[in-house]
């Protein structure tokens, strides 16, 4: 057939034609391989030089993303007990809050939004459980004022309640929201020997306008002299004392006496009158005032059994702070239970300092 002639004749070769194509494409594949072939010659290190740019490429490709982690959080640097509904922007810096959480908590207590509870914080979209439980033991919730008012002239809070002018404290004047200026006259009259003898002996003092005057009057209650006298022999238990016998202790308010009672059920009970001076507001000035009318009774303190209580129960106490509760627990399921409290010191679970304060508030069983 003309196709298969054709195809004879024009593709078929000899011997030594099929001889030098061979050899002809075998110079093609050399020469095309020839660079790769030198490099590795030339530069035998180029193996490792490929294994340690791949290593780089993933070493900067983690520092992209830890720049981009640090950008959206922020690192803290120290813990320290805080009120949510109070506490500022700076201080959320420092507990370790990302620019997000510490915009959507302002905005909420802007909007009226108050945490009544410690959970209520994982309330708020920014914050998960594992946020919440690295704050969990630095949260303490101040009680609740029994009115509160905001003015347009003092943004700050105003706590009202019953009060005698004769011998309310110039830092209960200042919670009631009078100015400073009012203040220092009330408390220059009173140094005069002036007195209040009745409620609306108030407006008496110039420069108290008439809109603090009616605010105020409704919890003005002036007491009899002979009544002001006994009160100058006040002595009370420390650890029976109710919400009404600390304020009748001067320097006393009702936000104070409620942060006493609170710090007092989370140790279990006062040991000694000096643990007055942990309760926030406390200063030492006012402890030295508080001492002479205050006596430790002889009701019990609330003991913890560390060989049963829960890492909750632990770290609720103010001298156990959350590492060493963890600490508890670990050495109490690995070893079986804590015969002695001195187990604790021993093992260096505790410091001899703390020992010596949480001693009091602990049993073994």
């Amino acid at each position: 057939m003309k196709w298969q002639r054709f195809v004879r004749n024009y593709f078929s070769y000899s011997r030594g034609e099929k001889r030098g194509l061979l050899l002809l494409l075998s110079i093609v594949v050399f020469v095309y391989l020839l660079p790769s072939v030198w490099s590795f010659i030339g530069n035998p290190n180029l193996t490792d030089n490929l294994r340690n740019k791949v290593k780089l490429d993933s070493l900067v490709s983690l520092l992209d993303r830890a720049d981009k982690k640090r950008d959206n959080k922020i690192v803290a640097t120290r813990r320290f007990m805080f009120d949510p509904n109070r506490v500022d922007s700076a201080a959320m810096v420092r507990l370790g809050f990302t620019g997000r959480q510490i915009g959507n908590l302002i905005r909420y207590r802007r909007k009226g939004g108050r945490f009544k509870s410690k959970e209520d914080l994982k309330k708020l979209y920014t914050i998960d459980e594992n946020d919440y439980l690295k704050w969990e033991e630095w949260i303490r919730l101040e009680s609740s004022p029994a009115k509160t008012i905001r003015t347009r002239t003092r943004p700050k809070e105003i706590y009202l309640f019953a009060f005698d002018p004769n011998t309310l404290s110039p830092e209960g004047w200042d919670s009631l929201g009078v100015s400073p200026g009012v203040v220092r006259r009330i408390q220059n009259y009173l140094k005069k020997g002036g007195r209040f003898r009745k409620n609306t002996d108030l407006k008496k003092i110039y420069g108290l306008d008439r809109q603090c005057y009616e605010r105020l009057l409704p919890f003005v209650s002036v007491r009899s002299a002979a009544v002001v006298k006994s009160e100058k022999k006040i002595y009370l238990g420390l650890n029976g004392a109710d919400s009404l016998d600390l304020i009748r202790l001067k320097g006393i308010g009702p936000v104070l006496s409620g942060r006493i009672l609170k710090y007092r059920r989370m140790l279990g009970g006062f040991n000694c009158r000096e643990q007055l001076s942990e309760v926030y507001g406390v200063k030492d000035s006012l402890l030295q005032s508080l001492l002479p009318h205050l006596y430790i009774d002889s009701l019990p303190l609330t003991r913890i059994n560390i060989n049963t209580a829960s890492i909750r129960q632990l770290k609720h106490h103010p001298y156990i702070s959350g590492r060493t509760a963890r600490d508890l627990i670990r050495y109490r399921e690995r070893v079986g239970g804590f015969d002695s409290l001195e187990v604790l010191v021993k093992t260096k679970l505790v410091s001899d300092s703390v020992f010596n304060k949480v001693r009091p508030y602990l049993s073994v069983r």
